[in-house]
């Protein structure tokens, strides 16, 4: 079992024929992920905020949405940490609305830029000025204009992506889980009610159905880690059933 949890992310890339995925979140106690405008954007605390520094380092990739670059304009990389990886920045941008001004833009030529897109965005005007600013873009497949998530997978194993962070926001989360297509799952509770309509990706379920041998909590500063297995490596079988789509197929989902 030890060596089994050493080797995950190579088993697998081999056994399933994508990258071992790491999903990330911080949520406060009442299920928010996005704080109210005009507040701190940060949910998590400083601590918190270190430990996923000191994860993005060790990771081949890190995956976001278009939607948090449009919402937050984040750089992506690791900060304040030893570097073990120059992580490859990856943006789903099926109709290329990532901005020229984005930081994962402006910064593409010291630090590489991955947009996953569809193929009629591939040939547009704005794809030629993401190119020029030293962006990557490659055309995935498709299901009535959405970007298939198992072939965002394998495009990116291509590149020799085998440990791949997703921190994207609750509609890329949410998607990704409900494809069975996340391994691990790093949930960041903090002490703090921020009221509205839960936007958490069901926590209580998630660990649930997690292997118990394999959910542990860890404090950060004030915050709570939940760190969850949900695949067991040793047969490369997705353990945690949807509760939207419990008979999805993994390369069937669209976002």
């Amino acid at each position: 079992n030890e060596a089994a949890e050493i080797l995950a992310p190579f088993l697998t890339r081999m056994r399933l024929g994508r990258p071992y995925v790491i999903a990330k979140w911080a949520q406060s106690l009442d299920g928010q992920l996005i704080t109210p405008p005009g507040q701190s954007k940060w949910i998590s605390c400083e601590a918190s905020r270190r430990t996923v520094h000191r994860l993005r380092a060790r990771v081949d990739a890190i995956l976001v949405g278009v939607g948090t670059v449009l919402a937050d304009d984040p750089l992506l990389t690791a900060r304040g940490v030893p570097l073990r990886r120059r992580a490859l920045r990856v943006v789903l941008d099926g109709k290329l609305r990532i901005p020229l001004s984005a930081k994962v833009v402006s910064s593409s030529k010291t630090t590489p830029t991955l947009v996953l897109t569809t193929p009629p965005a591939i040939g547009t005007k704005k794809a030629q000025q993401l190119r020029r600013q030293g962006v990557e873009l490659v055309a995935c497949k498709t299901r009535s204009g959405r970007l298939l998530l198992g072939d965002c997978l394998s495009r990116l194993l291509e590149r020799e992506v085998t440990n791949l962070l997703v921190e994207g926001g609750p509609t890329v989360l949410r998607a990704m889980l409900d494809a069975r297509l996340v391994d691990e799952a790093w949930a960041f509770v903090a002490p703090r009610l921020i009221g509205g309509k839960p936007q958490a990706l069901c926590l209580t379920e998630v660990v649930a159905h997690a292997d118990p041998r394999g959910t542990t909590v860890h404090r950060c500063g004030d915050d709570l880690l939940f760190r969850m297995r949900l695949t067991d490596p040793r047969r490369g079988k997705f353990e945690v059933q949807s509760s939207k789509k419990p008979g999805l197929r993994t390369s069937n989902f669209a976002l």
